[in-house]
């Protein structure tokens, strides 16, 4: 009975009539990263959707792109660069109010609550 050739580069067991050394190693570490990408892709391409999502709904809006709801909460980035958490109430165009535009660039909505929070 012959003793295990264990390869010092990479710890894989060797059988008796494969040459191994550093080459080989590396050949069969290329495969292998190849394999792992080929079997991760899906996942990888799963939490970047998801990742793509999460900051669509929490990016800053231009006010020039679109207004909120009114009576939402959001966030508001004004042009002398504060933000503010204000309530959203669609007065600009009435008689003696301003647009939002006049004071606002930006806005997002407020994030959500965390879990069991009310």
């Amino acid at each position: 009975m012959s003793e295990k050739r264990i390869c010092k580069y990479c710890g894989v067991e060797l059988p008796e009539d494969i040459p191994h050394g550093l080459r080989e190693c590396h050949l069969y570490a290329v495969a292998r990263i190849v394999e792992l990408e080929r079997q991760t892709r899906p996942i990888e391409d799963a939490l970047n959707k998801r990742i793509a999502e999460l900051e669509e709904k929490q990016r800053w809006i231009p006010v020039s792109e679109g207004l909120p709801e009114d009576l939402q909460s959001i966030i508001v980035f004004t042009k002398d660069r504060k933000t503010y958490i204000i309530r959203f109430l669609e007065l600009y165009g009435r008689e003696g109010f301003g647009s939002l535009s006049d004071i606002v660039t930006h806005w997002m909505p407020l994030p959500e609550l965390p879990e069991g929070q009310e």
